[in-house]
């Protein structure tokens, strides 16, 4: 292509009819393309059909203008196209016997799954199959497949769970790069057939040889029915663990081969870095570092698309005018062609380059040198005088200011979670042991990794947000905890993604687990000996090496007192020094530190007291933002009005400090619920009096563990309680009266299917005069929330009350209709 990626238009195309029709229509779509076209399996935002591309700094997607990320391309929910990249070009001998085994690629897929012998595919050969010398037969290694799926969303998880399933049947081999790595792979490029933005080049090669001639390359159509790539389990814990020891054998039998091509690769860059005045040690102490760490020394050459070439230190000189410039692999610079393959950001430290070799890498650029402050030049003869003369001005972090600041010109802030997480900041956690801190330092990592704003604000009985937080952006976030094993922060974070429904395609971004206990806990300060001060520990450079090559937006250090080696808790300089590094860090890496700290004695735990923390109150000066988090007693002078006790189970968070925003007057209530992790085996064919009785193990595997969640409460139900405790016996109950005469033999239906009568019932018998569905479902959830309401049923007792069945975004209402049984009949 001659023109950059981030020119021209993304068109939409729309595919109807059933899977083989659907499919057959795209078959003509991909005969028609031409060489400066391609397919991007996601259709572009709603609202336009035809938009601009452009770069990701300067789209305007009110004015047209959008680029090709994985915002405006995400996955479809519902019906959506689904591509499978397949080479086997460089398959080893070994896979290609099993694949004749089993007869062909098709088989082998389906002896793993077998809904894909059911499902309508189109199969087309590809562009380099397009061509070949006069008279000779194309060389045939690469295909394209698409199928069209139930549910796009479950695209990315289901090619890794089909690609799992086929390594553990033995469709296993390992490529070793040119660098020497061994990557596990199976029959289909697991990168490319993920990522729904991926573009798919169709069109027939471009032939410029008189040797060469095309050939044909018409699609096939499989018939069939739409794929429902749900059927697909993922891997159980033993198949995992098998399938663990089979990556590593394969790494093993090849590590004498790969050592070889590693060695080979050190040798030719070493000899390179020489040829420029490099000493042999220091040339090879910068490749090995690159090659392990990925941090690419000043002299190394970066190859670009426009056949320019420049080296790193050229690139430091000036990363903004490369910022976006587009590259070849920094480490194999022919990969794939060597064009259109990486990019350079260099608009924000730290600067790297981004390359999609081999389902993606990322490059720092001699990232050491990047945080060495600059210093200005001075003139030779000032450089020998005799006495220094210091400016205001030549000190990093200062502004002079002689006239009136111009506001026009200031960034607005950015955040995570406003007004609680700012991005550059230290924010602070306090609250006592066992109060949930470390819960909800989870419940965070899970809001910014999934952008899900449903579980940051919850939602009420109508629906509507309860929580005024508002998240700002998402991406990688860390969570160091030095008390909890990694085993036991897995729990906890597996029990919050089932309870709050969140799904594989959710999680856009990693979560770090970074256990304490598990290993070596980390130190980002520490006193060398009794008359020094504190000093930073090679932990911070360890913690900043893990911010970088993750890209965290969101890093949570749990507890703060673990942070530091010899601190003296009561210290004011102490807690000065610790709070001061990982301000400087959050401002250098751009991203918000969450710190959680304990509190003191039992009188200095009142919600929002900024003095709770253990230890010097210096910290509290050095953080922009701080909260804490206390139990809800009802004694509070503001607790009293809301007619709670202890036995409600209910924590707070109020807001001790916001320095860059209005702070919050009411705090945000959590109820603490122990829920499912998920990970019991299920009675199955067992008794269930197995659960309560002599052995407690087997319960437990059954059962499964249980681990704690926080949910958002909406202080009105409380004010509310009494009231709705009252209306039981007057409007909710006739709308409970009704709602069941509705239901009829029914236990449980979906308000959607009986809102409409329901909603003229209500007209009639005066109850409301509302006509919209909104409106309607409003009334009906209003009344039948929280406990339900008591009616009679055909000679019996019930109660009708409103559940969602499961914490999504979009999960509908259900009504409920259960018996009440009194104590007497139990």
């Amino acid at each position: 292509m001659s023109r950059p990626l981030y020119a021209g238009t993304f068109e939409r195309v729309t595919l109807a009819g059933d899977a083989p029709e659907a499919l057959r229509q795209l078959g003509r779509v991909l005969e028609q393309l031409t060489p400066r076209q391609a397919l991007i399996c996601a259709p572009p935002p709603a609202g336009r059909d035809e938009w601009d591309i452009a770069r990701s700094d300067s789209q305007s997607p009110s004015n047209g203008s959008i680029a090709r990320t994985q915002d405006n391309f995400p996955p479809v929910s519902g019906p959506a196209l689904f591509a499978m990249d397949f080479d086997t070009g460089e398959f080893p001998g070994a896979l290609l016997a099993k694949i004749c085994e089993v007869g062909s690629i098709s088989a082998a897929l389906a002896s793993v799954f077998s809904e894909l012998k059911n499902a309508a595919a189109l199969i087309r050969n590809s562009v380099s199959a397009g061509v070949a010398f006069q008279g000779r037969k194309p060389n045939q290694t690469g295909q394209h497949r698409y199928f069209i799926v139930a549910n796009g969303a479950d695209i990315a998880d289901f090619a890794s769970r089909l690609a799992d399933r086929l390594m553990l049947a033995g469709f296993l081999w390992g490529k070793i790069t040119k660098t020497g790595t061994v990557l596990e792979r199976t029959l289909f490029d697991l990168n490319a057939s993920s990522d729904s933005g991926r573009l798919f080049f169709e069109a027939d090669p471009i032939i410029s040889d008189r040797r060469l001639a095309p050939v044909a390359r018409p699609p096939k159509i499989i018939q069939g029915g739409m794929l429902d790539t749900s059927l697909l389990p993922p891997l159980t814990e033993d198949e995992k663990r098998e399938l663990a020891a089979r990556i590593a054998d394969l790494k093993r039998s090849l590590s004498a081969e790969a050592d070889a091509v590693r060695r080979a690769y050190e040798d030719k860059r070493v000899a390179e870095l020489i040829s420029r005045g490099r000493d042999p040690e220091s040339a090879r102490r910068s490749v090995i570092g690159a090659l392990d760490r990925h941090d690419l020394p000043r002299d190394w050459d970066i190859h670009f698309d426009d056949n320019s070439t420049a080296t790193v230190a050229e690139i430091l000189e000036n990363p903004s005018s490369f910022d976006r410039k587009t590259c070849a692999d920094p480490f194999e610079p022919d990969y794939n062609g060597g064009r259109a393959l990486a990019m350079v950001l260099g608009r924000h430290k730290p600067f790297a380059i981004q390359s999609f070799a081999h389902g993606g890498i990322d490059y720092t650029l001699s990232l050491a040198e990047q945080y060495f402050d600059e210093l200005p030049d001075e003139p030779e003869h000032e450089a020998h005088a005799t006495t220094e003369t210091v400016t205001p001005e030549s000190f990093h972090g200062l502004d002079i200011v002689r006239g009136l600041v111009d506001p026009a010109a200031l960034p607005v802030r950015k955040w995570l979670i406003a007004p609680r997480l700012p991005i550059g900041d230290v924010a602070q956690c306090v609250g006592e042991p066992g109060i949930s801190k470390s819960t909800f330092a989870l419940r965070d990592a899970l809001i910014v990794a999934t952008g899900r704003e449903d579980i940051l604000r919850g939602r009420d009985q109508t629906g509507a947000p309860i929580g005024q937080e508002r998240l700002h952006s998402a991406g990688a976030v860390i969570v160091y905890n030095a008390e909890d094993r990694l085993e036991e922060m897995r729990r906890r974070l597996a029990a919050a993604q089932r309870h709050y429904g969140v799904a594989a395609a959710d999680m856009k971004h990693p979560i770090v687990l970074w256990s304490g206990v598990d290993q070596a806990s980390l130190k980002i300060m520490h006193r060398p000996d009794n008359r020094s001060p504190l000093k930073r520990a090679p932990g911070a450079d360890l913690l900043m090496a893990t911010i970088r090559q993750f890209q965290a937006a969101l890093v949570v250090l749990d507890p703060q007192i673990s942070l530091t080696a010899g601190s003296v808790e009561n210290s004011n300089d102490d807690a000065d020094a610790l709070l001061q590094e990982l301000a400087r860090m959050a401002s250098n890496l751009h991203c918000a530190i969450a710190v959680v700290h304990h509190t003191s004695k039992q009188s200095r735990q009142a919600a929002g007291d900024m003095g709770a923390g253990r230890g010097g109150f210096a910290a509290v000066g050095k953080v922009r933002s701080a909260y804490t988090i206390v139990h809800v007693t009802g004694g509070a002078e503001d607790e009293r009005s809301w007619g709670v006790t202890r036995e409600d189970e209910l924590i707070r968070l109020d807001y001790s400090k916001i320095s860059h925003d209005r702070k919050p007057a009411v705090p945000q209530i959590f109820r603490r619920e122990s829920v499912p992790v998920g990970n019991g085996t299920g009675i199955g064919s067992a008794k269930p009096a197995i659960l309560f009785e002599a052995d407690p193990f087997a319960a437990l595997q059954q059962q499964g563990d249980r681990a704690p969640v926080l949910l958002l409460v909406d202080l009105r139900q409380f004010a509310d309680r009494e009231k709705t405790k009252q209306a039981d016996s007057g409007e909710a109950q006739r709308i409970a009266q009704i709602v069941t005469d509705i239901m009829g033999d029914q236990d449980q239906i979906s308000l959607r299917d009986v809102a409409a009568a329901v909603g003229e019932r209500l007209r009639a018998e005066g109850l409301t005069r509302a006509t919209s569905r909104q409106d309607i479902d409003g009334k009906i959830v209003s009344a039948l929330g929280g406990g339900g309401v008591t009616v009679e049923q055909a000679g019996r007792s019930v109660c009708v009350m409103m559940r969602k069945m499961s914490s999504g975004p979009k999960a509908p209402w259900m009504i409920l209709r259960k018996m009440v049984v009194s104590e007497g009949s139990k």
